[in-house]
Parts: structure tokens; sequence; C-alpha cells
């Protein structure tokens, strides 16, 4: 019975086009979510990273308010802090790193799309001071998915803590 069952199972995904390659990829890109990464236009000084002792999020802000959900800056603003606050341990300075954010593209992740191959991707532009003010860096922050089930606070939480890792292993060196 299990062996038919199987072969039914297998009939079906290998005739609707499935592959046991690419239901296991699938479930890989499930599993892995959201990934960000940071490109700096003007990338932090390790020495100003090093006298990071607090990471605050400054103004975030939405360009592209028509395109992006108004919630997303809400969201940006919460998963910042807590992100923050995930790698506080990790920064010894005294210092604060102010960290203001506009998002400045959008395509939401998910649904059928992400199934055929389109990815949902979100891109910030971070600016990062001092507590005095004094421009420190300028960096472009990419997340992208191909997961299904990925939403606006999953790709809010991987732009925060990429950004806020960035800021942590800028000031523990290479």
């Amino acid at each position: 019975m299990l062996r038919l069952v199987l072969v039914s199972v297998s009939c079906v995904l290998v005739c609707g086009g499935c592959s046991p390659l690419s239901l296991a990829r699938r479930g890989l890109t499930e599993f892995r979510g959201a990934s960000g990464e940071v490109v700096p236009i003007r990338e932090c000084s390790r020495g100003f990273c090093q006298s990071v002792g607090t990471i605050e999020p400054g103004g975030l802000t939405n360009s592209i308010a028509p395109v992006c959900p108004a919630t997303m800056v809400s969201k940006l603003h919460a998963s910042m802090v807590e992100e923050a606050r995930q790698v506080s341990d990790r920064l010894s300075g005294s210092d604060r790193a102010l960290v203001d954010v506009d998002v400045t593209y959008y395509h939401a992740p998910g649904g059928v799309m992400s199934v055929v191959g389109k990815a949902g991707l979100l891109i910030g532009r971070a600016r990062v001071t001092d507590g005095d003010g004094t421009p420190q860096g300028d960096l472009l922050v990419t997340v992208s998915s191909e997961a299904v089930r990925t939403g606006q606070t999953e790709m809010a939480d991987v732009l925060a803590r990429t950004l806020c890792q960035y800021i942590a292993d800028r000031a523990a060196g290479p």
C-alpha cells in the first residue's frame, strides 16, 4: 500500500513537471527565507564602528510610498530596535551610531510569482552618523527572497539585521 502511494505521488510530481531535485531546491529556498547584503557607497570606517556602543534607528522613510506599503516603515523601526539590541553585546564603544534608512525599492515577495522565480526585493539606502551628526557611512542594503512564505516583516527584519551586523562585524575586525 505504501509503495502504491509513493509511486502515485512520484508520478504526479514527475508528470506535473516537478522533479525531486526541483522539490528539494524549493524546500531549501523556503527554509532559507530572505537574505541581505550591504553594498557600501561610502564604507563606515573600522575606527568608527569600534567606537560604537549603541545603534539607534534615526529617520526611517519610504520614498516609494505608492509601491511600498506604509506599514514597512513601522516594521522596519521595530526591527531596527530589536536587531540593535541583539548586537549590543558585540559593541564595546561609547559612541552611538544613528542609522537613517530610506526605502528606495520594494517588490513584494511571496505568492505564485516566487514559485516561478520572481524574487521579492527590498532596497534601502542607509546613512550612518555618529552622536554629533557627522556622516560616517552611506550604504545600500539589499534584501531578497524567493520563498513563498516571506512577508514584509521578514524583509524588514533581514534589512535591520544586515545593517546592525555590518556595524558589529566592522567593529570586530577582519
